[in-house]
């Protein structure tokens, strides 16, 4: 059994993918901290553009706001109501790409993404503190919870203009 050191803490590695319980609490606590007291929660003034995000299965919604510096590194806040999960993946993926720049952000999203959907292993991820949401994909109604966030984020980094996004839109890659 082979063990990866995390800058959470250590988890099991490829030989096992079930988590042991300690790292399992460690991530439940993170994700209800988040989802209590999410980070970069208000409204960022001003803001070059902004998406609303709705995910009307669960009842979140959340509004994203979003500065690119002239440096193209990213500022960016949020707003909204939802679920524990919704709330503390939005805080945890604008903790994330804070200060980075567009590109940056875009790959951590689909990494984030591809990891929550299940089609790469948590291992294989290199997201940071979002590693806490890997257990959601065990739970294909909660993945729209999960990616709200990061669904809004990458469309208003794509499309540099104010819009507003649903996990119920065709084509959605959520």
């Amino acid at each position: 059994m082979k063990f990866i050191k995390h800058s959470i803490g250590y988890y099991l590695f490829r030989s096992c993918s079930v988590l042991s319980d300690e790292i399992k609490a460690l991530y439940q606590e993170m994700i209800l901290d988040h989802g209590r007291s999410p980070r970069h929660f208000g409204v960022l003034e001003p803001a070059q553009c902004s998406v609303k995000g709705v995910n009307p299965v669960c009842g979140d919604t959340l509004e994203l706001y979003l500065n690119i510096g002239p440096d193209g590194l990213i500022e960016a806040k949020f707003t909204g109501h939802g679920c524990a999960i919704s709330m503390a993946a939005t805080s945890l993926l604008l903790e994330a790409i804070q200060g980075r720049s567009t590109e940056e952000a875009l790959a951590l999203i689909e990494q984030y993404r591809c990891m929550v959907k299940g089609e790469v292993d948590e291992t294989q991820a290199s997201i940071g503190k979002l590693i806490t949401l890997s257990g959601v994909k065990a739970y294909p109604s909660r993945i729209k919870c999960a990616t709200l966030g990061s669904h809004a984020l990458k469309t208003v980094i794509l499309s540099g203009h104010s819009t507003t996004v649903s996990t119920e839109d065709q084509g959605s890659d959520i």
